[in-house]
């Protein structure tokens, strides 16, 4: 695609942010394969107003129109009929496929219909409110908030100060003439707004405000967040033990900016030794600056000037505390995701863009223009180590300028594609009224629809939960008249071909099996989530199926850009993370060592995957490259989805403060169960107390955990019952000998091997606790809900969705994650007290039917 994006000016010279931001896309997309041009202004007087100079900055074209004076009339502002040719001439020299504003100062807003009158799609990026606001902040003279505007009356009373309405008007005549000028530009704008295909936001605020006061419908504007380019996170500078919390400042220092409520505030916490350091140029509002340094009376204040852009990580790397206090809405500042990317929290202002960066970690809010509230604040976490420390816990993830690129890419090719589509089809409409009498057809009834899922792994080769989830729910949709196929790995037969497709049936579902035995990984990691040989089988099964709905339950073993070739066809898709290899490749969360990574902490991942791919994590910069190049595909999966779905709150969370993800995208459905084959279950009665383990065999699952606990019972008194395939774990290769060795001789333990999920109510039945002793957070845990079924005690661990699910002393018992000491405790409490575990096993336990999450589910296939 040939794309012409438009800057009111550019680098080198200009080195605002959004000509950094649209340098960075620029870049993107042509590593994406486009071709991008840029047209901008440059401030000179050596050559004629309105020529242009042909140059290039790191690859990209770049065409530079002269601006050799100022604006003397308010309307040129936003409707300049010379810069309107310029532009025209522009596009009609490159023929691009789209047009891309991202600032139309200078050029003036108006410059969009020279555009669209071309019949070439417009996309507009919002970097702020100038389009609803002749300031661009909202901000009054005195620097309140305008809550009124924008009216043409009031914006008439603020335009008094603004020296571009003409001055050959008098008092009198201004006084007129001013909400006229307003009238005028406010109905230009919106007309040109309605030439625009699409509006792109870097904030949901940002959109909503344009939406509000009526600038686009919802349906015109997408948001799309910032990405910062993936460079290493810059060394921190450790501060020495009891040294105080450094706060800094990095930005404009202007007063809009609201650094003299941050000086307020140094000076409220003077006692507390705090160096607070000022980053910003000290000459662009000289008497601003003068101002407030005789104002500050704190001494540990430190104004450190300006700095180069390439020097941001540096200066954010010696700071442990940013503050934001900026007294406008500000949109989607850049400060903040530089900030997060260096792990450095932020406490900004209670304003728009920057509320919203805040709202998902990493972060806390203060009253705007309230320095005792950032004192406050200041104060609390500079005298409180551990909230401190839980504040950096909670900074999140910052996505690379290639997810923001694909996003933006994705919305470039719908724009061009409906454009096209609009063309064509008022040509087919003009021709159809000519040829033929139209009449209403009459509406063929509904029929049912086709779901294809994707899963690596089903019944009846793999048992798990989640495997168990797509049986029921596909067995759920065809007994509604659905149908249902699943595309999955298959490695059943190793003379196959690889990549090539068996297909088999299973309880009345098509299964689409693709043959892979990991041969090309070595390829590169990027084989771990995206392959074109998967791909292309993936497409062969997509075209003889045709699906109306495709829902991915799983994409590890298969490659998620296959949810691309979905979109392509204009099919609906879906993705469910049942894990968290999408943010961790070993799935878990969990250290060979078991250590539980509660955040993502790139840091200690390449030591951790080193053990598993020493070929891809030789070093802390190959591994960094890897892992960066492995989250840029993970949040291009979760974009391109339309719709998202954890199994529980706790996943559900996690992901939208870890990636960003709108939380109207995604939603928590628990998978559902088929209670019929506990019903009337008959139990079993056994001299010994049984305690029983079902699932997995895995270090991650923590049974050497249930071992340990059970060795401190009495021999006698109990046996142990472990039901499931000790299966390889990443690197651990030995855990059925690590397990055995652990095993007292004097102690019972029996394993059981594999089983099916038709045996599950048997093997229940023959328990009288059931133990989920898992080290990482599971995702819903769908053994402790069959335990309820089958009116069984659980003990479980204290973590994660396993502590939603029980209630610790009513419908079982919670015990702390790894301590074998405090699972024997739960234990000998079973094993002593009989009238606790009928309590327990009589307790009521609400468990989701099939038919239940099929009712939620169909709402997010079928939508309206």
């Amino acid at each position: 695609m040939k794309i012409l994006a438009v800057v009111h000016q550019f680098l080198p010279k200009h080195r605002a942010g959004t000509e950094i931001h649209t340098d960075q896309l620029a870049r993107a997309l042509r590593d994406r394969g486009h071709e991008v041009m840029i047209l901008a202004c440059e401030h000179t007087g050596e050559r004629p107003q309105y020529t242009i100079e042909e140059r290039e900055y790191r690859g990209t074209p770049v065409f530079e129109v002269a601006w050799a004076h100022g604006i003397d009339d308010f309307e040129r502002t936003y409707a300049n009929p010379e810069m309107n040719r310029v532009v025209a001439d522009v596009v009609r020299r490159v023929r691009p496929d789209l047009v891309h504003f991202q600032h139309t100062m200078f050029f003036g807003f108006d410059a969009v219909r020279a555009v669209a009158d071309q019949g070439v799609p417009v996309v507009c990026t919002l970097h702020e409110y100038w389009l609803l606001c002749h300031r661009s902040t909202f901000l009054l003279e005195d620097l309140s908030i305008c809550e009124k505007g924008p009216r043409a009356d009031l914006c008439a009373e603020c335009g008094h100060s603004v020296p571009l309405i003409p001055q050959r008007y008098d008092r009198d005549e201004r006084a007129l003439a001013l909400p006229l000028a307003m009238e005028r530009r406010a109905k230009t704008i919106k007309d040109r707004a309605r030439m625009v295909d699409l509006f792109i936001s870097p904030s949901r605020f940002l959109r909503d405000t344009m939406i509000k006061n009526g600038l686009v419908e919802p349906h015109r504007v997408a948001v799309v967040e910032h990405g910062l380019p993936p460079v290493p996170p810059f060394p921190h500078k450790a501060r020495a033990p009891g040294e105080p919390l450094r706060i800094g400042y990095v930005g404009t220092i202007a007063d809009y900016k609201g650094l003299e409520v941050l000086i307020k505030a140094a000076n409220r916490i003077a006692d507390l030794k705090n160096p607070i350091e000022i980053h910003g140029a000290l000459d662009w509002f000289p008497h601003f600056v003068d101002r407030i340094r005789r104002e500050c009376i704190n001494s540990n204040v430190r104004w450190m000037g300006g700095f180069p852009t390439e020097k941001a990580p540096e200066v954010l790397a010696g700071i442990d505390l940013l503050v934001v206090p900026s007294l406008w809405y500000e949109n989607a500042p850049v400060t903040i995701l530089e900030a997060f990317r260096e792990g450095v929290p932020v406490v900004a202002s209670d304003l728009g863009g920057m509320k919203e960066s805040l709202s998902r970690g990493g972060g806390v809010v203060f009253k705007r223009e309230n320095d005792a509230d950032l004192a406050r604040i200041l104060r609390l976490y500079s005298t409180d180590p551990d909230a401190y420390e839980e504040l950096c816990i909670s900074v999140p993830r910052v996505r690379v300028d290639s997810e923001m690129a694909a996003e933006t890419e994705s919305y470039f090719v719908r724009v061009v594609e409906e454009h096209t589509r609009r063309a064509g089809l008022d040509r087919v409409r003009a021709h159809a009224s000519r040829m033929l009498q139209m009449s209403p057809m009459p509406a063929e009834p509904r029929k049912g629809k086709k779901i294809l899922f994707i899963n690596p792994f089903t019944l009846p080769e793999s048992v798990g939960g989640v495997e168990m989830h797509i049986s029921l729910v596909s067995r759920e949709l065809r007994a509604r008249g659905h149908e249902t196929v699943i595309f999955r790995n298959d490695s059943s037969d190793p003379t196959a071909p690889e990549f090539t497709i068996r297909t088999v049936e299973h309880d009345g579902t098509r299964l689409h099996g693709v043959h892979y035995r990991w041969s090309d990984f070595n390829d590169g990691f990027h084989r771990l989530v995206t392959n074109p040989s998967i791909d292309r089988a993936f497409c062969e099964v997509l075209e003889a199926e045709r699906p109306d709905v495709v829902h991915a339950q799983g994409l590890t073993c298969l490659s998620t850009t296959i949810l691309d070739e979905v979109k392509r066809r204009r099919i609906r898709v879906g993705l469910t993370a049942h894990d968290f290899w999408m943010g961790c490749p070993r799935g878990q969360r969990l250290t060979k060592d078991l250590e539980l990574c509660t955040t993502i902490n790139r840091r200690r991942c390449v030591p951790c995957l080193g053990g598993i791919w020493p070929q891809f994590f030789k070093n802390d910069t190959m591994g960094f490259a890897n892992l960066t190049d492995y989250e840029s595909r993970v949040a291009h999966a979760f974009e391109t989805a339309d719709f998202l779905v954890t199994p529980s709150e706790f996943h559900r969370r996690m992901y939208i403060r870890e990636w960003n993800i709108a939380e109207d995208k995604i939603t928590a459905i628990a998978p559902g169960l088929d209670p019929a084959p506990y019903r009337d279950l008959k139990r079993t009665a056994s001299p010994r107390f049984r305690v029983g383990f079902i699932g997995s065999v895995t270090p991650s699952k923590g049974i050497h955990i249930l071992i340990d606990a059970i060795n401190k019972l009495p021999a006698e008194a109990c046996v142990l019952r472990i039901h499931g395939t000790i299966s390889r774990w990443h690197e651990v290769t030995d855990y059925g000998e690590q397990l055995a060795k652990r095993v007292r001789p004097s102690h019972p333990v029996e394993f059981c091997g594999r089983y099916n999920n038709s045996d599950l109510p048997r093997l229940l039945s023959n328990l009288d606790v059931l133990v989920v002793p898992s080290v990482w957070f599971e995702s819903y845990c769908m053994t402790i809900r069959e335990g309820f079924l089958a009116n069984i005690p659980v003990i479980a661990s204290r973590l994660g969705p396993m502590a939603d699910a029980v209630e610790d002393g009513v419908t079982g018992l919670l015990f702390n994650p790894g301590d074998a000491d405090d699972l024997y405790r739960c234990l000998k409490r079973m094993l002593d007290d009989a009238r606790l575990r009928n309590d327990i096993a009589r307790a009521p336990k609400a468990v989701p039917t099939a038919s239940e999450v099929t009712d939620q589910l169909l709402p997010l296939y079928f939508p309206g």
